[in-house]
């Protein structure tokens, strides 16, 4: 993630073995899951 934020603090996308995706907004990440809400997630993982 370290690499990603120099280009942005907006986005979004999939990650190897997570369930649905990640969206960057102002610099905070959430994980949308296929069948929950947006729930926070770490910048490290």
């Amino acid at each position: 993630m370290g690499t990603l934020r120099k280009y942005g603090d907006l986005g979004i996308g999939t990650l190897e073995h997570l369930d649905g995706e990640m969206v960057v907004v102002d610099g905070a990440s959430f994980r949308y899951g296929a069948m929950g809400p947006f729930v926070k997630w770490p910048m490290t993982f």
